[in-house]
């Protein structure tokens, strides 16, 4: 193939999580991506895409989103990828002064800083690198000036150009529980052992408790309500799901990266875990997207149980 013809798509797995993880591939290499291809059609025109391998599953992603649009491209892995950061790592000297300047440019230059906070697309030649979203989000509490001006914008491209859905009316819009998946096939498969997984899968880490009987509750109390285990679900059918739907209720995971499908005012409950000890960027991504959020406490439990009676006094007040 004459490489005139291709641009690549690289990845840049130094400076974020595990970009085999959902919400990290999401923020940090799916949404810059498609929002590159969105506003400058014209780089794309007449190329071949060639995108940086990342994991079996992530690449899915990318590999239906661009077959959907009938972008001819081909995965190739670009760059070594590891699972991310580690503890000494993190509290290293050399980490702890590239966090304070990555600050300190950031207080004074705001939304233009660049030099140690990457949010830029990098250019070469036949080559793209693709910005860590995901960390800016981390960071910074919101997105990156390019796309935080052109959110809903970018929104309504992929919601109702790409994939073709009608405006659904607030009142139309439905409750959805967030089943976790169990772990998929692929991951006993060849490609997946060549992949990175954390010790257990989706369900098999934590869960929602009780979700059949909720449901059930819920909408003998009239509310429209769906329980889906959307990490079983393709890019697209997660995108249908969320955007039709106006409140959010699952325990914390990944998952919750699909809010930004939502419509800005719609509602999300996140059950904690015991599981975590870290701050949820999930409250950040709710913060960026204009989303109402609210925390429930996880009483010790690393799988929590639904409490509807709890879910429902939240809801009145939010």
């Amino acid at each position: 193939m004459n490489l005139l013809t291709a641009i690549h798509l690289k990845a840049d797995p130094a400076r974020g999580g595990d970009l085999g993880n959902y919400w990290h591939y999401l923020f940090g290499f799916f949404i810059p991506f498609s929002y590159l291809l969105w506003k400058r059609p014209e780089l794309f025109a007449g190329k071949k895409l060639i995108l940086d391998s990342c994991n079996p599953l992530t690449d899915a992603l990318a590999k239906e989103y661009l077959n959907h649009l009938g972008v001819e491209h081909e995965f190739e892995e670009l760059t070594e990828k590891t699972i991310g950061m580690t503890r000494k790592e993190w509290k290293s000297i050399q980490r702890k002064i590239w966090r304070r300047l990555s600050y300190a440019e950031r207080r004074f230059r705001g939304d233009n800083a660049s030099w140690f906070t990457y949010h830029h697309f990098k250019f070469k030649k036949n080559l793209i690198i693709i910005p860590r979203w995901d960390k800016y989000l981390e960071e910074f509490g919101n997105f990156p000036p390019s796309l935080k001006k052109e959110l809903n914008s970018y929104r309504k491209f992929i919601i109702f150009k790409v994939l073709g859905l009608n405006p659904i009316p607030i009142e139309n819009k439905s409750w959805l529980i967030i089943k976790r998946a169990a772990p998929p096939e692929i991951i006993s498969s060849e490609a997946g052992k060549k992949a990175r997984w954390f010790p257990g899968y989706g369900s098999e880490r934590r869960e929602l408790k009780g979700i059949e009987e909720g449901v059930k509750e819920l909408k003998s109390a009239g509310y429209l309500v769906k329980a889906r285990p959307t990490g079983d679900l393709g890019l697209l059918q997660q995108i249908t799901e969320f955007y039709s739907s106006k409140v959010l209720v699952g325990v914390r995971g990944a998952e919750f990266a699909n809010m930004i499908w939502m419509d800005p005012e719609s509602k999300v409950y996140l059950w904690m875990s015991s599981s975590f000890q870290n701050e949820p960027i999930q409250r950040k991504l709710a913060s960026a997207c204009q989303i109402r959020y609210h925390e429930i406490p996880h009483e010790g439990q690393v799988s929590p149980v639904m409490d509807v009676a709890k879910l429902l006094e939240i809801n009145s007040s939010t």
